[in-house]
């Protein structure tokens, strides 16, 4: 199928605005029926407007307990090369990594940095906003949890699963990467972003046999496929995510972005957490190529009743949702660019470490 209409009847590639058109007129029919329209921003007293946009990573993490993180620092914006080089030495952080912008959604400028040139490109003359460096998690499977509780209710459960498939290709010695690409439906929706992420690579032919991970970032519009992994939902599931959750003071409903190297381990709670997001959090698995249109709009409408019903609740408790100029300002901010300053946190220096070689 062509480009042109894969765009028309798979809806997982329709433009988002457009996508959303029937979630945005269900939402302000459940808020006239609610009678409140902001009280979505009460859902998440912990996060900044809940999540809605703008968030900070690194505030977020700081929410998560360490165990269930890499190793994950803040580097502000403006800092050189060779600040950044000094500042992974004494975090600890080696290549392989992951830099991303503090205030970030979709994948947007998310990398992972393999060597010196790499790091060299990415930080330029200086980096040109808050990032955030974390460890590269090796683990075979990688995760998107939707969890949600009611304020009234002590516990809460998981609402969705997503499992990312991540792009790759199988050389066969003589095609380059760019021509084993163009024959994936999926790569070739994705051409122009990995054309820009991956330059050279493209060319490259790899030798018979051989699979290559040519997208290692687990976000949808970079060519990663979502799967729905809703049957994994059980009662080990819930328990796992209550206890990370419930430590999370002013925490009520996200996606838990998560690698674990097995089944196993995700359900005694061996997991790394790459990102929290909040009510902005899309259940990824409506995006399965199998599902379809009418079952996700209906997990959708789902999922926005369960944001309204929690927000309503918190509401009822005093906390006070946030002024419709406010979250213009934030939404402005956001799609701007203009970010507020954050402190930086500089970790302690540690010892009897060689220097990192990205």
């Amino acid at each position: 199928m062509s480009r042109f209409l894969t765009k028309i009847f798979r809806y997982e590639f329709w433009p988002f605005g457009f996508f959303y058109i029937p979630p945005l007129v269900y939402w302000t029919l459940l808020s006239l029926k609610k009678r409140s329209f902001m009280h979505f921003t009460a859902v998440n007293p912990a996060i900044p407007a809940s999540g809605f946009f703008g968030e900070s990573k690194n505030e977020i993490f700081a929410l998560i307990d360490d165990k269930y993180l890499p190793t994950t620092r803040f580097i502000a914006a403006g800092t050189a090369y060779e600040g950044v080089m000094e500042f992974l030495h004494d975090s600890e952080i080696t290549a392989p990594f992951i830099l991303k912008p503090n205030v970030g959604e979709r994948g947007d400028q998310v990398t992972k940095i393999t060597c010196v040139e790499e790091l060299r490109k990415y930080v330029g003359k200086g980096l040109v906003e808050d990032c955030i460096a974390q460890e590269y998690v090796e683990s075979l499977l990688e995760f998107g949890v939707m969890y949600a509780r009611r304020p009234s209710e002590s516990r809460g459960r998981v609402t969705s699963v997503t499992q990312k498939e991540f792009l790759h290709v199988r050389g066969d010695g003589y095609a380059t990467v760019r021509e084993l690409l163009e024959k994936n439906l999926r790569a070739r929706m994705a051409r122009e972003a990995l054309a820009a992420r991956m330059g050279d690579t493209l060319d490259k032919v790899l030798t018979r046999g051989t699979y290559e991970c040519v997208q290692p970032i687990g976000n949808h519009c970079l060519g990663t496929a979502f799967l729905n992994a809703n049957y994994l939902i059980d009662e080990r599931l819930h328990d796992v995510f209550n206890k990370i959750a419930n430590d999370i003071p002013g925490f009520y409903y996200g996606r838990f972005d998560l690698r674990v190297n097995s089944l196993e381990d995700l359900y005694a709670g061996k997991v790394k957490i790459l990102e929290l997001n909040g009510i902005s959090s899309e259940a990824g698995h409506i995006y399965d190529p199998k599902y379809n249109i009418f079952k996700a709009y209906r997990d959708i409408f789902r999922h926005m009743r369960l944001v309204s019903d929690i927000g309503l609740e918190n509401v009822a408790l005093g906390i006070k949702p946030l002024k419709f100029k406010d979250l213009l300002k934030t939404t402005k901010e956001h799609f701007s660019g203009v970010r507020p300053k954050e402190e930086v946190v500089t970790p302690a220096p540690k010892q009897e470490r060689s220097a990192p070689k990205p």
